[in-house]
């Protein structure tokens, strides 16, 4: 229901309300007039029914509207409760929330209960929740990088890099590794697998190695 149609029925309610206020103003004042020249007892039923009615009727129209506005623009004492108190109002019902809904006693039971592992792991299950994750998690990476700045960036990870390396000793390392293969006697095989790796790029690029040897050969003469 939207905005137009809430303040429609409210009017309704509000003119229905104000005519049953009205009756009953008619049938008081009619039954007081005849009270005087007839004295059955069903007038005086009537004419205390209707009183009670329109006592009735200001007294909840007058407790409602002291609530949110003055009566009739009176500023009488306790009206308007609403704008005068609300934060004091607002303070109240969140420390009645906390203290009665929110509190850890209330609140273990649920949370125990819980089973958020079962709930995740169904949840990623699903191909389109799989899709929807894979998706928000690509745009806020996107959206970190691009807010970035590069030379940041490139100061942060040449001093990562730097600090990881710093404490190693790179020439022990490969003198490590030499020795390794040595020591298992895999130098052969490498310089062999090596050598027949340039044999056959020789023979695959004759043509080419010939014609930049006889390039090269040219130059070197007019050099000398």
């Amino acid at each position: 229901m939207n905005d137009e149609a809430k303040r429609k029925q409210l009017r309704k309610y509000k003119a229905f309300a104000t005519g049953l206020f009205v009756l009953m103003a008619i049938i008081f004042i009619v039954t007081t007039i005849l009270q005087k020249s007839n004295s059955s007892h069903w007038i005086g039923y009537v004419r205390a029914f209707s009183e009670a009615a329109m006592v009735g009727a200001l007294a909840d129209w007058f407790a409602v509207t002291a609530l949110f506005r003055h009566p009739l623009g009176l500023p009488i004492p306790h009206t308007n409760l609403i704008e005068n108190s609300k934060q004091r109002l607002g303070n109240n019902l969140g420390s009645f929330v906390v203290s009665n809904f929110l509190s850890p006693q209330n609140i273990r039971p649920y949370i125990q209960k819980l089973k958020i592992s079962n709930f995740v792991g169904e949840w990623l299950g699903k191909e389109k929740s799989q899709d929807i994750l894979i998706r928000n998690l690509s745009e806020i990476v996107m959206d970190i990088l691009n807010k970035l700045d590069d030379s940041t960036v490139s100061h942060f990870i040449s001093k990562k890099v730097s600090e990881m390396t710093g404490d190693i000793k790179l020439n022990k390392v490969v003198g490590n590794g030499i020795g390794y293969i040595l020591e298992k006697n895999d130098h052969q095989r490498i310089i062999t697998n090596l050598s027949k790796q340039i044999k056959e790029y020789i023979i695959e690029n004759d043509e080419m190695i010939q014609e930049r040897v006889k390039k090269e050969a040219i130059l070197l003469f007019r050099h000398l």
